[in-house]
């Protein structure tokens, strides 16, 4: 004898329509609503770039170098070959030296960031 599954509660919300335990990873209880993946309140990362604390609210997926200089602003870090192998976008995460191009925001999660920038501030520092 087969057993009836129990029903299975629908959730519709922004097109996205499932069941509610498929659903669930993607549940925001605050808004009552299920929330794409890339809006997530777990891609918010917070570390220091050259000692000053900085947010990113994004896709945690994101390459550190774009976030570098898109959003701060810091065009010292450059673009190379995007595969981590000429040292163009380096840059020291809490000491180490790291590419920024292949390294993804969420690897900074709490950590301190050291661009080229931030070695000297006025510019002093015979690698700038």
């Amino acid at each position: 004898m087969r057993r009836a599954s129990p029903p299975v509660e629908r959730i519709a919300c922004w097109g996205l329509c499932g069941d509610a335990q498929a659903l669930s990873a993607f549940w925001d209880a605050a808004s009552g609503c299920v929330r794409p993946s890339y809006l997530r309140r777990s891609d918010l990362a917070s570390f220091q770039v050259n000692g000053k604390a900085q947010r990113f609210d994004g896709d945690a997926k994101t390459p550190l170098f774009w976030y570098l200089r898109d959003e701060l602003g810091l065009l010292g870090t450059k673009f190379g070959c995007g595969m981590a192998l000429c040292g163009a976008c380096a840059m020291h995460l809490d000491g180490a030296a790291g590419r920024s191009c292949i390294t993804p925001v969420s690897a900074a999660e709490g950590k301190h960031i050291t661009t080229i920038e931030g070695l000297n501030l006025e510019g002093n520092h015979p690698v700038q």
